[in-house]
């Protein structure tokens, strides 16, 4: 029998260009759940972009990969943060209404 944890443990990937170039973010389709689509519009980005990875595909200029932590998070410049977070939310709802001129909530 399939276990929840399973569910909330499966790992996608997403791949963008930004600054030119090519970003792979790991991201946990699973927590995508019904109590987190309800409270996504009172999130942070931050918050968010912490309970949907599990890897964000950048790396500091020593080529340390940047932690899926709040210290972490905080590093990325808040621009980068929102076009990650839109492309997490366009794998985990293809069929979801946001643009990138979107200015709701993120």
């Amino acid at each position: 029998m399939l276990k929840l944890s399973q569910l909330l443990n499966e790992e996608g990937v997403v791949t963008f260009t930004y600054a030119g170039e090519s970003v792979t973010v790991k991201h946990r389709p699973g927590a995508c759940t019904t109590r987190f689509s309800e409270q996504m519009d009172e999130l942070s980005i931050d918050s968010a972009l912490l309970v949907l990875c599990s890897d964000f595909g950048v790396e500091d200029d020593a080529g340390v990969p940047i932690p899926v932590t709040a210290e972490g998070v905080a590093l990325l410049p808040v621009k980068f943060k929102r076009t990650m977070l839109r492309e997490v939310l366009g794998a985990q709802y293809p069929n979801s209404p946001r643009t990138e001129d979107d200015s709701s909530s993120f």
